[in-house]
């Protein structure tokens, strides 16, 4: 193969710089030869024992150092086979020896459109890969909006959950309690306050529908009540606190937290009157104010994503991507309370995705390490870390000029030779046994390297003027 490949330079020079016919016949026959003799360059190459894979030490060096980096391209090439994604020793290497052959292909005008049909191959493939990937951490979520959605209800259960252990703690405190009960007089008092400043009801926009409708239904509560139904108006008071109508105005929130704060004095007391009943009520106050604090504060995340109405927006709400990256607290209230993560996992692998996994400030699109690791598991950090690592190869234009183009097309119509060997280029990049030869470990030799580049360039694949002796250097290089 690397024979005939050789005999098609051979005629490709003989036909000279003739604008006859009979010249351009030759050179056309050179051409067709060159291109068919380089597919099977790959096996030739490999039986000849002095030219032995020339990126060997590079294939197991890692490419870079921060995390999103740190893979060898054995590593990406690995796992770019276990996914289907096709990928190059160029993609993978990034290395100047098999970009030069990629990009001088690219631009061949014999087998450069199979070259960038390989690399659009690839990125399509990466593009399914990450999808898939998104799906599989989030099924049932298919945009935005659906996995905001999953996880409003997931903390909203979460909060019920809660909520419900919560019950049972202060039902626990009643059976212990015996006659003990809670005197919500205090609470009705100031429910009775408040409803009787006819001018604070008009400042904070109080309506029979809402506000008023609950301090109504505080005031017709009985005088005494167990914990469990005090417990029960606390719960009722926390719903209330996040209620659209009295999200307007702070005041509105303050009356709230008097009441709350009436009701907490009112078992307090209750619970110091019984011996043995303040500890067990400690406890269980102590779990309900820690409910209180991540569900019902305002600068809690779980708060603001109960709260908020475009489902669309909630899940920026615990990536908060930008100058920290996303805060590994966030990732850890989730766990805390059993909250699934996927429909967060999934809406970070398809922001990736939209972004082309770029770096910004060394971090994977935005998002610190600390906060990836925080969300993901290793493993799933390890797939999308290499994920992204391949894809910024594939979507590297090796030579993304325009003018580059018509330059290139009319230096091969005029230059014969450089078109030929732009055509040896081409099928290099995109033949499997090139690229396997290349991305082998351990085999990699200077002399070699050394040889192969100045063969390249003397055929006009590294740019420059052509030679005459680049068919003898050929013909040496792969006889």
């Amino acid at each position: 193969s690397a024979g005939f490949a050789g005999q098609g330079v051979s005629n490709i020079v003989q036909a000279g710089t003739e604008n006859t016919p009979e010249a351009w016949q030759q050179r056309l026959q050179g051409g067709a030869m060159v291109a068919g003799g380089a597919a099977g360059m790959g096996q030739g190459i490999k039986s000849i024992p002095r030219v032995k894979a020339p990126l060997g030490d590079t294939v197991t060096t890692p490419r870079g150092t921060i995390p999103p980096e740190n893979y060898t391209p054995a590593d990406l090439k690995a796992y770019a086979d276990a996914n289907g994604i096709p990928l190059n020793a160029a993609q993978a290497t990034e290395h100047n020896l098999p970009r030069t052959l990629q990009s001088a292909g690219e631009r061949a005008a014999i087998g450069g459109n199979a070259v960038r049909l390989q690399a659009k191959a690839s990125q399509a493939a990466i593009s399914q890969h990450a999808q898939n990937m998104a799906d599989s951490l989030s099924p049932n979520t298919p945009d935005l909006a659906s996995k905001g959605s999953a996880i409003q209800e997931n903390v909203q259960k979460a909060l019920d959950g809660e909520r419900a252990k919560s019950r049972q703690a202060y039902a626990a405190i009643d059976q212990r309690a015996g006659n003990v009960t809670v005197d919500l007089t205090p609470v009705k008092q100031t429910a009775q306050k408040v409803l009787g400043d006819s001018q604070f009801v008009r400042s904070v926009g109080l309506d029979p529908k809402t506000a008023t409708e609950i301090l109504q239904n505080v005031k017709a509560m009985p005088n005494n009540a167990t914990f469990s139904e005090a417990q029960d108006l606390r719960s009722a008071l926390l719903d209330a606190s996040r209620s659209p109508d009295l999200a307007i105005a702070n005041r509105a929130q303050g009356w709230i937290k008097q009441l709350t704060g009436a009701t907490d004095t009112a078992m307090m007391d209750a619970a110091q009157s019984a011996p043995g009943l303040e500890s067990a009520f400690r406890d269980a106050n102590k779990n309900w104010k820690q409910l209180q604090e991540d569900f019902n504060n305002p600068g809690s995340v779980l708060d603001r994503i109960l709260s908020e109405t475009d489902p669309n927006k909630i899940p920026q709400k615990l990536t908060q991507r930008g100058q920290i990256g996303g805060s590994p607290y966030n990732a850890q209230l989730l766990d805390k309370y059993g909250i699934d993560k996927g429909p967060v996992k999934a809406a970070i692998v398809e922001d990736l995705l939209g972004k082309d996994f770029r770096l910004w400030n060394k971090n994977l699109g935005g998002y610190s390490h600390d906060f990836l690791r925080s969300l993901f598991s290793p493993q799933e950090l390890d797939g999308i870390y290499k994920t992204g690592a391949i894809a910024r190869s594939v979507g590297m234009n090796t030579n993304p000029s325009g003018t580059a183009a018509v330059t290139s097309a009319i230096e091969q119509t005029m230059n014969p030779l450089r078109a030929a060997g732009q055509a040896v280029a081409a099928k290099a990049a995109k033949s499997p046994s090139v690229n396997n030869w290349l991305m082998t470990p351990r085999g990699g030799q200077s002399a070699a390297r050394s040889r192969i580049s100045a063969a390249l360039a003397a055929s006009g694949a590294v740019g420059g003027a052509a030679k005459p002796s680049a068919s003898k250097q050929l013909m040496d290089l792969f006889h």
